[in-house]
Order: C-alpha cells, then structure tokens, then sequence
C-alpha cells in the first residue's frame, strides 16, 4: 500500500467518527519530498581540478537514477570550502544526505561529493 493509499483509509476511517473534524492539506507525501537542490561537500574532481566557475552538468543522486540537467557552482560562505550548491532543472525526490552526488559531463564522470542538505 503507498502513503496516499494509507492516508486516504485513515481519512474515511476518521471522517465517519462523530465529532472528529478533519483538515485535509491538498498536499501529497511526495511534495514535501522535492527539492530544488543540494548542498555537498568532500567533492572529489577528476584530475583533482575544482571548477572556480558555475558550469551546467548531468548529475545522479542515486545509482539507480538517471542523471538529470544541474548547474553546478560552489556554495557560499556559510558552507565549509569546497563545498558546491547543485540546483536541478526540475525538482528532485528524496535527496538524502550522506549519499553521493555525482556529475557527469559527455558521459564522463567529472567529479562528486557526499550531500550535506537538500533545499
């Protein structure tokens, strides 16, 4: 059973109890779980070259995944040095931190690090 299926039972279930008021929020489970992006950092760059500039990348958050279009730049200050900020084209689902981020340019990996935070 998915998560909207369990809450839809939990809903009628409740909805038939006297006296019990229900809210019910017009959003999913899984749009709280997209995310714009991700912050990582411990990146590793092939032939140890960290880029200085935003460039646009394809970039997996899980193995399993397909890479999706980024633009890759480095973080701000609020972030430890050599961190970088990943914003996606289209929102992500279920960015986890501690899992690797890995960029791809022409099919070639160009670098990764380990998602600190999601945004």
């Amino acid at each position: 059973m998915k998560h909207r299926d369990i809450l839809e039972a939990l809903i009628n279930l409740l909805a038939d109890q006297e006296g019990v008021e229900i809210t019910y929020i017009k959003e999913s489970f899984e749009d709280g779980l997209l995310a714009d992006g991700l912050i990582a950092t411990n990146w590793v760059w092939a032939g140890n070259f960290a880029p200085e500039k935003a460039f646009k990348g394809l970039v997996k958050i899980r193995l399993a995944s397909k890479p999706v279009i980024a633009l890759i730049e480095k973080a701000g200050e609020d972030y430890p040095e050599g961190s970088y900020k990943i914003t996606f084209e289209e929102k992500q689902r279920a960015i986890a931190p501690g899992q690797s981020a890995v960029v791809y340019i022409n099919g070639v990996t160009v670098g990764g690090g380990i998602i600190e935070k999601a945004f």
